[in-house]
């Protein structure tokens, strides 16, 4: 294999960087990034993360190897505005790539265009057909592989060894003539429903087969079914659905930790940078939702995010401070020594989170769920019953309170330091009043200096969205899509 380790110089340089966040090196040789991205996995269903069930060993170790951050947020509870956010460090009301409008415009410059502008091998590996060239987030990508449509429908699902993943990117990173550094994406799609996990996860987690009367609704895990029908996804239908959750953040955990240790072996990691971490999350009933439409709750929106740095800097640190997706960007590009671009600086650097003086508000943006209505069948029971989620929302988080907007009805307010699980809604509550306003004036702020739009009626929504990423699709993506639950 070609060599894949920079001099020791650069090694010092990306190191200096890494912990500090400058290095006074000049202009030092980037380090190897690579990014993996454990779709549709809720931060508090890892053991670092404070889960009790043994879920997450894999990823729990290498909390333990690299740096841990606790407190991060998505920029929205679906695929495409939060990878269009990872990859612009852009929030979704400015890089518009929203569930009104599912494919990113290329009026701003992803990850892989500016860092292969620097001299940077872009190499990408999507097991979700979101995250392609229909979508425009394979955009900047030397070679870009869908990794899906290897996936073998007559087989059992593959083993960390045999996972499409890790076959591409070998033979990606087998191609690479070490001139230069790589970055290298990867998407693993395991946790996202329908949630079927293999053996021996399936077993481990699921304490006993659901009922014949419930085998139906447990299996199909439809999205409609459950908003039209809530009552029938009673408690034993619910708690088996969560652990089959469970047995497939398991799965995903063994196919994600057996990769980085495979990258390992091989020499890849020897000068880089690695980012495991999740898009959205998921809601598995709490607040009567379910998956990941509707709504902008924290089991929907935070997310996991742990980081290898070059020769094991910051080894068991744990990072508190509030953090969002968007700052993935900033980050990747100062460890490969790459300016911001003008107008794509709206994060701040993971890195230097801890030299902080205040904590920016995290804010996530749920738009008009044109995407997800369409899964619904027309008719006067479906309409009455969706009514409440033909909407816009946006949800702030600061100083220990979040307040979720809605457009078509009041806010909500919680406490987070005395009810997480955001149970109790305080925005009536006149003690809370000053709390409200003061979320209400962040959000009213971050709105007006992106020059966002006023909340749109649910007609004019309707009839100026599109979903573009849905258009002259092949039998391949519609199969795909379809099982993702994503198109009808």
């Amino acid at each position: 294999m070609a060599a894949r380790s920079s001099s020791a110089a650069a090694l010092f340089c990306a190191l200096a960087y890494a912990l500090v966040g400058s290095t006074g090196c000049g202009d030092p040789q980037p380090v190897n990034l690579i990014l993996i991205v454990a779709d549709t996995v809720r931060a508090d269903r890892l053991g670092s993360y404070g889960y009790s069930r043994h879920t997450t060993p894999g990823l729990d170790a290498l909390a333990r190897r690299g740096l841990r951050f606790e407190n991060v947020a998505s920029t929205s509870s679906w695929t495409v505005p939060a990878h269009s956010s990872m990859f612009t460090g852009l929030p979704p009301i400015i890089h518009g790539a929203t569930q009104e409008h599912n494919m990113l415009s290329d009026r701003y410059s992803t990850l892989a265009e500016i860092l292969r502008e620097h001299g940077y091998t872009t190499l990408g590996v999507s097991d979700n057909p979101l995250v392609s060239t229909k979508t425009g987030l394979s955009r900047g990508f030397d070679t870009f592989v869908e990794s899906w449509r290897e996936r073998d429908k007559d087989r059992p699902r593959p083993s960390p060894n045999e996972h499409q993943n890790l076959l591409a990117a070998r033979a990606l990173l087998g191609e690479f003539d070490g001139d230069g550094a790589f970055f290298l994406y990867v998407n693993y799609m395991e946790a996202h429903a329908r949630y079927d996990p293999p053996e021996p996860y399936r077993s481990r987690f699921l304490l006993a087969e659901p009922s014949p009367e419930d085998a139906e609704l447990v299996s199909s895990q439809k999205v409609t079914r459950f908003y039209l029908d809530r009552p029938a996804f009673n408690t034993d239908v619910m708690a088996a659905i969560d652990n089959l959750y469970d047995g497939e953040i398991a799965y995903v955990d063994a196919l994600v930790s057996g990769f980085v240790e495979d990258l390992e072996r091989a020499g890849y990691l020897d000068n880089a940078a690695v980012f495991v971490m999740s898009d959205h999350g998921e809601s598995l009933g709490e607040h009567d939702h379910f998956r990941h439409v509707f709504q902008l709750y924290r089991e929907s929106v935070r997310v996991p995010l742990i980081a290898l740095l070059p020769d094991g800097a910051r080894a068991g640190e744990v990072e508190r401070r509030p953090a969002s997706v968007i700052d993935l960007f900033p980050t990747l590009l100062g460890l490969a020594g790459v300016p911001l671009p003008p107008g794509q600086d709206a994060g701040r650097d993971l890195l230097t989170l801890g030299a902080s003086t205040d904590d920016a508000p995290q804010i996530s943006e749920y738009y008009y769920p044109l995407q997800a209505l369409s899964r619904f069948k027309s008719g006067t029971n479906a309409s009455a019953t969706l009514d409440p989620y033909r909407r816009r929302l946006r949800a702030v988080e600061h100083g220990g309170m979040r307040m979720i907007y809605s457009s078509n009805g009041p806010p909500q307010l919680f406490d987070l330091t005395r009810d997480p699980g955001e149970e109790v809604d305080l925005a009536g509550d006149p003690a809370w009043s000053a709390e409200l306003q003061r979320l209400e004036g962040m959000l009213a702020d971050y709105v007006a200096a992106a020059g966002g739009e006023p909340p749109l009626s649910a007609r004019m929504l309707e009839e100026g969205s599109t979903l573009p990423a849905f258009e002259k699709l092949d039998a391949d993506e519609i199969h795909r899509l379809r099982e993702l639950g994503y198109i009808p």
